[in-house]
């Protein structure tokens, strides 16, 4: 009987030895994927510092159409008051113009809407895993 239990043990011990060896290449290889997520995360930091830039030059350009609807608007009530100023062809035109802008400012923010709700919900994803328990 004491035969077969120095057996069963020495059987064991080979188990766990593969099995602590193979948990081993598993951690090295965790080390080196974590390096490469922490590269992977610098430059999604750069990518975002980009994002907010990009923010601010559209908010940027929705400041500078409200400003330009607002003149475009004063010199419409200005032509119907009879005041001098630019004639009705004119307003006619930069209105069109408006109209284009506002139709391309539209699409762009769309576009950056979807982008800025994509990157919130991954790294909203993303943070709660890494806030996960082991």
């Amino acid at each position: 009987m004491t035969t077969a239990l120095h057996s069963e043990m020495h059987q064991d011990h080979l188990v766990w030895k593969a099995e602590s060896g193979l948990w081993c290449d598993e951690v090295e290889f965790w080390n080196t994927e974590t390096d490469r997520m922490e590269q992977q995360l610098r430059e999604m930091l750069e990518l975002l510092g980009s994002h907010r830039d990009a923010l601010r030059e559209h908010l940027a350009a929705i400041e500078r159409r409200r400003e330009s609807e607002d003149l475009h608007e004063l010199q419409l009530a200005l032509y119907e008051m009879g005041e001098a100023g630019l004639e009705l062809p004119v307003l006619a035109r930069v209105h069109q113009q408006t109209a284009e802008e506002q139709i391309r400012q539209r699409d762009a923010h769309v576009r950056l809407r979807r982008y800025h709700h994509t990157l919130a919900a991954l790294c909203m994803v993303l943070s709660r895993a890494c806030r996960a328990p082991l």
